[in-house]
Parts: C-alpha cells; sequence; structure tokens
C-alpha cells in the first residue's frame, strides 16, 4: 500500500487576478495543490492578510484538501496579489504586489516539527525578498535536513538581490528547476555564458552538489541531469489556453515520479505532460481529475514520439 508523502510549499500564496476575476496562485501553493491531487499530502506555508482576500485563501485552499493551520494570519499587510494579463498566445505579463503578508512570514515553534518531518520542501526567490520571510525561509531549510528541498528559482526579474537570493539558497538545496529566460540571467550571473546549457546544468550539479538540475522548456520539452548524462525530453504543442502556473504543474509532476524513484526519462515525460495539459486550461490550479489527465497522456504520447525534438542545447 502506498502511503503519501508530505510535500511542503514554503513561501508565497496569492490571488491571481485576471481581468475577469481572480484564482488561487503562488508558485509553492500551486505545486502542492497539484502533488496532492496525483495523491500527495499537501501543506503549504505562508501568511495572508487579517482581510476578506486572506478569509476566501483559506477557505479555498481547505476546499482543495490543503492543510492551511501553517498559514499565519497577518494584521498590518494585506493578501498578496498579482495583477495578471494574458496575451494572444495565452502567455502572462505579471504585476505583483508588495509589503504584503506573505513578505512578513515569522518563524513559528511548530515549523521545527514541520521541517524534520516533511518529505519535499518547495522554495523559490519571490517570498525571500524581504528580510522576514527570507530568514524564515532559510531557517526551515536548515531544519529540514532529512527532506528533499527543491528551489524553484520562479524569478520576474533579475536584480543583485535575486541573485544574492538565489546565491543563500543554492547550497541549501537537493533539486535545481529553472526556466530559459531564467537560464539566460543565470549564465551572465555567474559568469558562464560561454558554457551550453547542458553543461551550465551539469556544472550547477558539480559545484553546489546537487541531486538534479532540470530546465523546462515549455512546448520544446526539459532537461533533466543529475550530473551525468543530460536526458532531453521533447514537449508536445498544445492549444494554449493560459500558462500561468504550467511550470508548477510540471514541477509537481516530477516531484511525484521523483519520489517514486522513477527514471529520469519518465520523471521528465511525465513532468511535460502535465505541465503541457495544464496549458489547456484556465488559472494556475484548474479543477481536474486524474481520469482527464491520463486522457490527455494516452492522447499525446505516441504524437510526441513521432515528432523531432523542438530543442537542441
Amino acid at each position: 500500500m502506498k502511503y503519501p508523502k508530505t510535500i511542503t510549499g514554503l513561501g508565497e500564496v496569492l490571488w491571481d487576478c485576471y481581468p475577469d476575476g481572480k484564482y488561487l496562485g503562488g508558485a509553492p501553493a500551486n505545486v502542492v495543490i497539484h502533488t496532492q491531487r496525483l495523491g500527495e499530502r499537501g501543506i503549504v506555508v505562508s501568511a495572508v492578510g487579517q482581510d476578506k482576500l486572506g478569509d476566501e485563501l483559506i477557505e479555498t485552499l481547505k476546499k482543495q484538501q490543503i492543510e492551511t493551520a501553517y498559514i499565519q494570519r497577518c494584521s498590518n499587510h494585506p493578501t498578496g496579489t498579482v495583477k495578471i494579463r494574458l496575451d494572444k498566445e495565452g502567455n502572462p505579463h505579471f504585476d505583483c504586489s508588495r509589503d504584503v503578508a506573505f513578505d512578513f512570514m515569522e518563524w513559528q515553534d511548530p515549523f521545527e516539527e514541520l521541517a524534520r518531518t516533511t518529505d519535499v520542501v518547495l522554495v523559490g526567490t519571490l517570498a525571500q525578498r524581504n528580510q522576514t520571510s527570507f530568514q524564515t525561509i532559510q531557517r526551515f531549510l536548515k531544519a529540514a535536513s532529512g527532506a528533499v528541498k527543491l528551489f524553484d528559482i520562479n524569478i520576474r526579474g533579475w536584480s543583485e538581490l535575486t541573485q544574492w537570493i538565489v546565491e543563500e539558497t543554492l547550497p541549501l538545496v537537493d533539486v535545481l528547476k529553472i526556466n530559459v529566460i531564467e537560464l539566460d540571467h543565470m549564465l551572465r550571473a555567474f559568469w558562464r555564458e560561454e558554457k551550453e546549457s547542458t553543461h551550465f546544468l551539469k556544472w550547477l550539479v558539480e559545484r553546489y552538489e546537487l541531486k538534479l538540475a532540470v530546465l523546462s522548456l515549455g512546448e520544446k520539452g526539459c532537461v533533466i541531469t543529475n550530473g551525468k548524462t543530460p536526458i532531453v525530453s521533447p514537449g508536445m504543442k498544445v492549444k494554449a489556453v493560459d500558462t500561468t502556473g504550467c511550470g508548477d504543474g510540471f514541477l509537481a509532476g516530477l516531484i511525484v515520479k521523483y519520489l517514486a524513484h522513477a527514471p529520469l526519462e519518465e520523471m521528465a515525460e511525465y513532468a511535460n505532460y502535465l505541465g503541457g495539459f495544464l496549458a489547456t486550461r484556465k488559472g494556475a490550479t484548474p479543477e481536474y481529475t486524474m481520469d482527464e489527465l491520463e486522457q490527455f497522456i494516452s492522447s499525446h504520447r505516441e504524437r510526441t514520439k513521432s515528432e523531432k525534438p523542438l530543442w537542441k542545447s
């Protein structure tokens, strides 16, 4: 009998605000929701305001069967929001609020036990932009000595602060996930612009003693390496409705297969399928059943294998 693993998303939880309404968002929360749907146990560690948006966020997470006991209520700062505009291809453009509740997440005694017992911890950069939440996240990572620690950089731009957060966090994690935009930033930041992407991933694995480095390529698939031969897994063409959160779904698929000790090829393929499936629906965490996901995978599997790879390193 398979017992669910505990996946802890540590960082921002917020509302993605579109012209036609708002949807639950925040990368760590998105990933946790998808892993829960895939059969694991999801926990969000974050902070929301003592306001109506915070109340609605808590209730929405509970409806998703996500544990919310570790979400702090902040009376001095509002619940986070992101204004999202979609272009013709369904690609999102973001305007993220600042000085919001998740920027002021404070360490609490129950975090120590959660860090000690969780199986996976996922962090990014956004919630580390403020010193208060930065210190809490870094302390949690250090306390989670038995967990697999994943770093999804998930940046909206690059600055000296971003680079400092990345350099402080990389030595504490086991798995790094970046996309092509983040790859370009990191190649320049680490003075490795002469390197091919696969060589750069291998260099990151060796320098920071990572278990995996993962480069997501959207519809072109992904590259994954444990420092040895890189696996290039082709993506798929879908009619995209909204690509917001597809990378979070991709990472959720990767986590579930990693915990199942799947081969790298299977890990990469499943992550690609979940990301592609989510692109066909609106919002970062749309409702879906496992049957719907399996039908999508079945309908795309043979087509994907017959197509030529869309990307070269």
